[in-house]
């Protein structure tokens, strides 16, 4: 029996979930895995609104403002109708 390899859409997916582990009750270097996962999780597949909100999330827990706000603003492109990336955009203003 062969494994089955991820396609770059279910990589990018599993890369998410690993991430929203690491950040639940989070420490600051798990932080800094997730936003290793979710940078690539986004890379491959690109068009996933969450990954963007909670590579935001992510980025402003290390007070990376800037950061933050673009990838509030990816999400709210991908999807217009994501209330906790326009909400993080009015917090940061």
């Amino acid at each position: 029996m062969t494994a089955k390899s991820l396609s770059y859409a279910e990589r990018g997916d599993a890369l998410l979930k690993r991430a929203e582990i690491k950040v639940k009750g989070s420490k600051r270097g798990r932080v800094e895995s997730a936003i290793q996962d979710l940078v690539e999780s986004v890379k491959l597949k690109g068009d996933n609104a969450t990954a963007y909100w909670l590579l935001g999330e992510c980025y402003e827990k290390k007070a990376m403002k800037d950061d933050a706000v673009d990838a509030y603003e990816r999400a709210v492109r991908i999807d217009p109708d994501c209330v906790a990336a326009r909400d993080a955009l009015n917090r940061l203003g």
